[in-house]
Formats: structure tokens, sequence, C-alpha cells
């Protein structure tokens, strides 16, 4: 049987004109239909529909009338498109992928209303409902993991130097944040923590891998803050990302985390492609790069090679339904809630994701940030930084066993 409907304009009535040509759009064995009509979805299915694996289950209408308002089987009939399946069609058109699917993730927790990379941001982005936490790790030197994102403590806590020449025991345990209300610095043990709460165990966690840091001395470390919770292989691994973005972590993760996915951080496509793209199984990139012409072509390009996309840091609301439509796996943002209330809203609305062909279209010229000289310079001037403070990028080779 035919997998697609032939829809058709409605019929000109006395009250109204529809003229209006919808794209074919497909409905499953399971969408029932009462009294003529079918019954409306709860939420949109964007997966793309494999026209040989659900030929058996997949019908084509031509008047729904002429079945009685009953599905049979082998019967061909022209649906006249109800304004409903009107915006299904536009949704299902709108979207790259899955809806359903993509995530909230807290930067530095959440950033917008706590204390950046504290315990109080990380357990707000939990109580808000996100799906993950993104946060940044560095080692004292009393070889203690913290979280923090800077380099050195000063501008945003009480203490000044080095992260890695401060030790954690007598000095770092009794800093503060300047940014009220004043919260020490969590480490690594208390986060893992949070996450084995019953409430969290959903919870995922991304962690940016700051450049500082000495690959085969990291790994380790986390490795064994791990493997103090009984069944870390299924209750804890399952829910760690290792966010690194110079090359020379690749090789370090490969012997030491293995198990663990391992996601590149940058601000260019271009060097995604030139150094991570074969060794990481998803990219963190920054959503001026992916918005852009050649942005498009790499999200199909990583679609393909069946590689995940989240995107940072997104906190306007155009562009978190813009990366729901793309169908990235995560939106990370300093405001997790209001990226969970617009899932919630998609849910009960799936049309919320239609936004007017105008807008869509004047957005990219609506600011700087979305300009090409703009956020490559960013890129060049992360990547001076990045080759400054770890070494030149260098293209690692495939290795099967290390």
């Amino acid at each position: 049987m035919s997998a697609q409907i032939k829809s058709t304009p409605a019929s000109t009535s006395s009250s109204a004109t529809n003229s209006t040509e919808v794209s074919p759009a497909f409905y499953r064995f399971e969408d029932p239909i009462i009294n003529g009509q079918l019954t409306p979805l709860t939420s949109v299915d964007t997966t793309p529909v494999n026209e040989k694996e659900d030929s058996d289950k997949l019908v084509q209408f031509k008047d729904v009338h002429a079945a009685g308002g009953q599905m049979q089987e082998g019967i061909d009939v022209d649906v006249p498109p109800t304004e409903l399946e009107i915006l299904q069609a536009r949704v299902k058109e709108s979207c790259e992928g899955r809806t359903q699917k993509v995530e909230a993730w807290g930067h530095r927790g959440a950033s917008a209303t706590c204390p950046e990379n504290t315990m109080a941001s990380f357990r707000a982005t939990c109580e808000a409902g996100a799906q993950g936490i993104e946060t940044d790790i560095h080692i004292t030197k009393d070889d203690v993991l913290v979280m923090f994102h800077d380099p050195e403590l000063g501008g945003k806590t009480t203490g000044t130097g080095k992260i890695h020449e401060t030790p954690w025991n007598g000095v770092l345990e009794h800093i503060r944040t300047l940014e009220q209300p004043a919260q020490p610095l969590p480490r690594f043990s208390e986060v893992l923590a949070l996450l084995m709460e019953p409430a969290n165990i959903h919870v995922k966690l991304n962690i940016d891998c700051k450049v500082e840091n000495l690959p085969d001395k990291l790994f380790p470390m986390i490795k064994e803050e791990m493997f103090k919770y009984e069944h870390w292989e299924t209750l804890l691994a399952p829910r760690i990302i290792l966010g690194i973005w110079h090359p020379k972590f690749i090789l370090a993760a490969k012997r030491h985390l293995p198990f663990i996915p391992l996601y590149a951080i940058c601000m260019s496509v271009a060097t995604v492609r030139s150094f991570f793209f074969q060794h990481c199984v998803g990219f963190s990139i920054a959503f001026p790069a992916l918005y852009s012409a050649d942005g498009k072509r790499f999200r199909d390009e990583a679609r393909a090679a069946g590689k995940k996309i989240t995107v940072f840091t997104v906190n306007d609301r155009s562009e978190m339904l813009e990366c729901i439509r793309w169908g990235v796996r995560a939106v990370i943002t300093d405001e997790p809630s209001k990226m969970v209330s617009l899932q919630e809203q998609i849910q009960q609305d799936p049309t919320t994701l239609l936004t007017p062909y105008f807008q869509r279209v004047l957005m990219p010229w609506t600011s700087p940030r979305y300009y090409a000289y703009k956020y490559n310079a960013e890129a060049d001037i992360e990547m001076e930084y990045l080759e400054r403070e770890g070494g030149k990028f260098y293209v690692v080779q495939d290795v099967i066993n290390i």
C-alpha cells in the first residue's frame, strides 16, 4: 500500500473558502478516525517516516466518507485538510528532528538566577525540571576536583590566584562567590552526590574540561570519583558527558574513560570538521555558528553521521524555538526554567513551533551576534587562547586500541 496522503484543498462553502494546498503528511493505522474525522493529536511526532519499513502500517485516503468513517485497508480517499491537519503538516515541515527529545541543560546551572557553578545553581536546575547540568572543572593544588569556570579566582570570588596553584584544604574551602547569596565552590564529589539523589536520577552532567587541565591527570580523577558509587556503570556513567576544547584530550579520554561520551566544544563548525568530527560522538556548538548556511550543512552532516549536537548559550526564546526545530539533543541555557516551560508549552500545543515566515527571515539580521564576521572573530580569539594554554591544535590519528 502507498504510505502517503494526497490532501486536496477543502471545497468552497457559503461561509468560507479554503484553497490552501497542503504538503503530503503521514498518518498511521493507530491514528483513529471517528465520525469521519481524524482525532486531534496530543503531540507531534517529527520522526521521518521510513516508507519501506512502515508500508504495511500506512494507508492512503481519498474520501473519508466513502470509507464510512472507518479505516479500511485498500481504500484510497482524498481528505479535505482540516485546520488541525494543515498546522500539523506545517509543524512537521518546519522541524529537522524529533522535537520531543530536545532537552534543557542549565549552563553552569541556573546561572541567571543563582551564582554560577554552585550547588545552589545546580539544585535549582534540577528543581526547574531540566534534564541536564553543564559545568566546568579544574584541579586544585592538593588534587581536589572543583567546579569553576575561570582558571583564576579573582573577579568572581573572595579569593585570588590560580586554582591549580591553590589548595582546597584551608584555602579554597573557605572562599565564597562575590555574587549574592554568597556560595562556596562545589567539589565534583558533591555534584555526583546530587545526581545520585532519587529525584535527580535522570539528570545528565556535561563536564566542560577546561584546557588548563592535564588530561592524563584529570580523567583518572573523574573515574575514581565515579567508581565510589555502587552500580556506577548503569546509574551514573550513562549520564556523564565529557566536553573538550582541545585535541590533546582525545587520546586520554579514550584511555581512561572510553565508556563516557566525548563531545567537542567549539565556536566554529570548521574547527569541528578539522579536528574532532571522527573522534567525538557529539558536538557542543555556539548558536550563531549553527545559524548560518554552513551551520545548516554541518547539522545535516552530523545527523547523517549519527552525531549529536548541543547548542550554547541560548537564552532567547526565538533561538530556543529554532534549536527545537533543528532537533538538537539539548539547549544549554542560563535559564533552564524558561526552556522547560517552552517544552511544556510545545507538548500542549505543537503549533508553538510555528513562527511567522517574515520573522524567521528577518531574525538573522536582527543582531550582530548572527553576523559571520562577529562569530568568526570570536572563534579566532578563542582558538588563540586555547593554543596558548594547551598547545597548537593537531589532527589525532584514528587509533583503534589505545
